[in-house]
């Protein structure tokens, strides 16, 4: 009967060392899941960014390629940028600063119009050979795209 009256003194509360225990145990859990969910936030924000400046590129690209291909008369290389004749006149896209732009002309022939195709570009270049062109677009970030674009 003295052991029965002993365990429920016991069992009416806790012990300040296991209340200690819990809380320590509890913390070092919640700081391994708050430090876990800030690197994978930083790494799923670089991928993200990563994802469209790299679409921009290629979006770029295709333009180009669409340009090139599809809408103009054929085209040719000149001083860094690519022209493309077409029944108006010539277009061309070019690096203007650190944008890429589409200069195409008016539809009386007057003027051109631009069009930003890329922000915060660092490099541009267009290579020809025979009947391809070779274009490499980097970006500031470092984050680059390359397309050979054959003229049809």
């Amino acid at each position: 009967m003295y052991f029965t009256r002993v365990i429920m003194r016991k069992a009416k509360g806790v012990t300040i060392l296991e209340l200690i225990a819990a809380l320590s145990i509890s913390s070092l859990i919640i700081t391994v899941i708050i430090s876990s969910y800030s690197i994978w936030m930083k790494s799923y924000k670089e991928r993200v960014y990563y994802s469209s400046e790299i679409t921009g590129i290629y979006e770029a690209l295709m333009y180009i390629d669409n340009y090139v291909n599809y809408r103009g008369e054929g085209c040719f290389f000149k001083d860094g940028d690519i022209i493309i004749p077409t029944s108006v006149g010539e277009s061309y896209v070019s690096l203007d600063g650190n944008e890429l732009r589409f200069f195409f002309k008016n539809k009386h022939g007057v003027g051109h119009t631009n069009q930003p195709l890329l922000y915060d570009v660092r490099e541009f270049k267009v290579r020809q050979n025979g009947k391809v062109l070779f274009i490499k677009i980097v970006t500031d970030k470092g984050i680059s795209g390359e397309r050979a674009i054959g003229k049809i």
